[in-house]
């Protein structure tokens, strides 16, 4: 398996609990390791920014190289110290044979770990909406899709804070305050796209998330474009922000002090190009978390 962004690992202890006579063999992806903490055996941790590598890609002038690049990553196996990890220039990030001393991509990372893949799985729970722009959030599932073997499973999880009505109170509640962020940093608050919000971080007043939300209408827009079908024009209807192109990465704790956003172009970026040959379809589609059961909507995707 292979988990993008594992957090805490607390999907791989549900899968050892739940699935006890499983041997698993897992690669997980972070870039935050105080919050990894000691993976469990079976498991190999990528420390990796993917978000940032994305980004750097892009400014590099490599929009038709897949944009999944992480920056300087290290691999770690349970129990082991961290050791450097194999890497890639932006312009050589294939599945190639890596060189040092550049920037892997996510199948690099995820190879050069396993020797069991193609994976039968892969998730990513929790971070999508931490990725800024349409075209980059299907380009990211799209190569989890090129990681799994045909007939595999893509599942990912869609935040939908904007439904709940707590959370979309704090969110609208923050909106002058983010935009007045934005504009001090002389960025245009214009480059936001729609559902795109910049949140806080628990009491820290100066720390700011970007968060997007997914409504149903982009959820089935993801659907389509990862199945190879022709989407329709996107719309743009009124939010919490004004709408327009890319936008930009956010910055969490705890494992750093709050930074100052990089925009990216205002100018949306070209869609890239695919993995050839890789085509998901949606299995299943389910709400599930947080009192109401509906604060995420899941996508469970099969290579074909």
């Amino acid at each position: 398996m292979l988990d993008l962004a594992c957090g805490n690992l607390r999907f791989e202890r549900f899968l050892r609990e739940a699935l006890p006579d499983t041997t698993l063999d897992v690669v997980a992806v972070d870039n935050c390791a105080p919050l990894v903490g000691e993976a469990p055996a079976g498991v190999r941790v990528v420390e990796a920014d993917l978000v940032g590598g994305l980004l750097a890609r892009e400014s590099a002038g490599n929009a038709a190289t897949p944009p999944t690049g992480v920056a300087p990553a290290t691999s770690v196996d349970a129990g082991a110290a961290p050791s450097p990890n194999p890497t890639l220039s932006p312009s050589q990030a294939t599945d190639a044979a890596p060189s040092a001393g550049a920037t892997p991509s996510l199948g690099t990372a995820a190879g050069a770990t396993s020797p069991h893949a193609p994976f039968d799985l892969a998730v990513c729970f929790g971070f999508l909406h931490h990725v800024p722009g349409f075209d980059r959030r299907a380009q990211l599932l799209r190569e989890l899709g090129a990681r799994v073997r045909p007939g595999g499973i893509v599942a990912v999880s869609l935040w939908q804070f904007m439904d709940d009505p707590r959370l979309a109170r704090k969110a609208l509640g923050l909106r002058e305050d983010a935009l007045s962020h934005l504009r001090a940093l002389g960025a245009d608050p214009a480059c936001l796209e729609p559902g795109d919000h910049l949140l806080g971080w628990q009491d820290d007043a100066s720390a700011w998330r970007y968060c997007h939300h997914f409504d149903e209408a982009e959820v089935d827009a993801l659907s389509r474009a990862l199945a190879g079908d022709p989407a329709p024009p996107r719309t743009v209807a009124p939010r919490a922000v004004p709408a327009g192109g890319s936008t930009f990465p956010h910055t969490s704790a705890p494992c750093a002090a709050p930074t100052r956003p990089v925009l990216a172009d205002a100018t949306p970026a070209p869609s890239p190009a695919s993995p050839p040959g890789v085509t998901l379809r949606e299995v299943a589609r389910f709400s599930a978390d947080g009192r109401s059961g509906r604060l995420n909507r899941y996508l469970l995707l099969q290579r074909a």
